[in-house]
């Protein structure tokens, strides 16, 4: 998934919003039997901890192409708890 922008801090999903688009991820991970370990070590993330928005959408496409970009850039907005534009793993 290709992020065209980012978007504004203000336009953040509400809790409501956030955690039913989550409840859909857990569920389609749970459904589909998906190995998040497998997943994480056959992208492009092996290479690296740190990955910014667009390679977010990219992971999360795998699991559930049905989000929209919108729904991607919140979720990644909420997980970028130091506002640094990335996210990291261990």
């Amino acid at each position: 998934m290709e992020i065209e922008e980012e978007m504004p801090s203000s336009e953040l999903l509400s809790s409501k919003k956030r955690y039913e688009v989550l409840n859909k991820i857990r569920s389609t991970i749970e459904t589909r039997n998906i190995d998040i370990s497998s997943l994480f070590k056959s992208s492009a993330f092996n290479k690296t901890t740190v990955f910014d928005v667009s390679a977010f959408g990219n992971l999360i496409a795998k699991i559930d192409q049905s989000l929209s970009e919108y729904e991607v850039q919140s979720l990644f907005r909420e997980f970028d708890i130091n506002e640094d534009g990335k996210l990291s793993y261990m």
